[in-house]
């Protein structure tokens, strides 16, 4: 089975990356992310990760997310032959035995 996750984030979200970035590390998960008026710097740091797929951005300074803004991200795991789409928001943490459980 072939999992990947997918989130959203914005610049009043940078404070949870470093967080997000370990714990996909930790799971080994590939994720698809949507950037929501996200700084250049924030952008790099999660487009350029390893197990980032793909990315959809939005840089419109005045448009209100909303959630179907995550549509493009999910697309990215279906196009790339994933079983599995996993919503996350940026601050989750998962018990320590999330992999084994998660059959990956």
């Amino acid at each position: 089975m072939k999992l990947a996750a997918y989130i959203s984030v914005c610049e009043e979200d940078v404070r949870w990356i470093d967080q997000y970035l370990t714990e996909v590390e930790r799971l080994e998960m590939p994720f698809a992310i949507h950037l929501d008026r996200c700084l250049t710097a924030t952008t790099d740091k999660l487009r350029g990760h390893k197990l980032c797929i793909g990315y959809t951005e939005q840089k419109e300074g005045g448009k209100e997310f909303d959630e179907t803004q995550k549509q493009g991200a999910f697309d990215l795991i279906v196009s790339q032959g994933f079983d599995w789409a996993m919503a996350w928001d940026i601050d989750e943490t998962y018990e320590r035995k999330a992999p084994e459980k998660l059959c990956m």
